[in-house]
């Protein structure tokens, strides 16, 4: 086995994102080949990927990443989201994550990227923060906010019970006069809704139509609800919301809840809605990532959501974010009460 292993660029295409698919499967580690496609030939057609080949032609290890469209301190600009990291179980311990992140961040750096942001794992985050240069954004912490609906499978997650097999999904059937089905967000309101709700924020995703249509219509194996508020057929928000079968029963998720900060009433009553659909569906509890300086706090606080307590977490996930551009405002980047996020930037829901 050598162990001159030399670092290069992944090509996006068919060919190498079926390698890719078939490393991680190897591994124990399911990914679709529709949703690396997705992923990564998507609406920027801009992916950094970062593999070694071993001398038997298989992958020894891999990092990823693809590029958003991000509105920062005012501008808009393609900064990269870090997602996918991999050695192959007959690599590991000779160091080929920092070497491959350390690689991606260089060829980052060197195009004039600002910055590259993610949502690493408890198993990866010291390798991030350690040794690739990230820092925390605030505490380090991903926003959990969750709002019990079944109190008794709640209980169970607190206590550490023993799981027991979720009931299946019904479909949701209620209804609201002001509020109905959006099959896309090419309403022409959209980005200039998107645009109000994110003015208070130096640092967040630009959720304008081309980013919602490729995150929520396009993404295959995928079916997300979207439900617009509207007022005489003028659109004021909208909300997007799934329910899936994981952790031993039917997790609802908050993906994004916009509106104009000023009608309060629109955002409560689009979450009041989105809650109600879940667990009519048979949600068991519905999950958010909201910080308390978000626009769109007050709608959370007013539908009973609280901060989602440490022995009901699964998983640990931190937030940050290796900053290349010297002239963003580094206190200000670091600072997360400046961004908004929600479960929208997750590359997992």
């Amino acid at each position: 086995m050598s162990i001159d292993l030399k670092i290069t660029s992944m090509e996006v295409n068919r060919e190498n994102l079926e390698r890719y698919k078939e490393a991680f499967e190897k591994n124990d580690m399911p990914m679709p080949l529709p949703k690396l496609q997705w992923q990564h030939d998507h609406y920027l057609k801009r992916s950094f990927i970062s593999w070694i080949i071993d001398d038997n032609n298989c992958i020894a290890g891999l990092y990823s990443s693809f590029f958003v469209d991000f509105l920062a301190e005012g501008n808009r600009k393609a900064a990269a989201q870090s997602i996918d990291t991999l050695t192959d179980i007959n690599y590991r311990g000779k160091g080929l994550f920092t070497k491959l992140a350390s690689d991606v961040n260089k060829r980052l750096a060197d195009a004039g990227t600002p910055f590259i942001y993610g949502f690493p794992n408890s198993s990866s985050a010291p390798g991030f923060f350690k040794k690739l240069g990230w820092q925390k954004i605030g505490d380090g912490s991903v926003p959990f906010l969750v709002r019990p609906i079944r109190f008794t499978f709640f209980l169970k997650k607190l206590m550490k019970a023993k799981e027991s097999p979720a009931k299946p999904l019904q479909t949701a059937t209620i209804t609201h006069d002001k509020i109905r089905a959006m099959k896309d967000f090419n309403d022409g309101r959209v980005n200039a809704l998107a645009e109000t709700f994110l003015s208070g924020k130096k640092y967040a995703v630009c959720r304008d139509s081309n980013y919602l249509n490729w995150r929520f219509v396009q993404k295959p194996d995928e079916q997300y609800s979207l439900y617009g508020y509207y007022e005489s057929g003028v659109l004021k928000g909208f909300v997007v919301f799934t329910v899936k079968q994981k952790h031993g029963g039917n997790i609802g998720y908050i993906m994004d809840l916009i509106y104009d900060p000023q009608e309060g009433k629109t955002g409560k009553a689009l979450l009041k809605f989105a809650v109600k659909a879940m667990k009519q569906s048979g949600a068991d509890l519905v999950l958010a990532w909201n910080f308390k300086e978000s626009p769109n706090r007050p709608a959370f606080k007013s539908n009973l959501f609280f901060i989602m307590p440490e022995k009901l977490k699964t998983i640990q996930l931190f937030f940050g974010a290796c900053l290349f551009d010297g002239s963003i405002d580094k206190a200000a980047f670091f600072n997360a009460a400046n961004w908004y996020i929600s479960y929208c930037d997750s590359d997992t829901v």
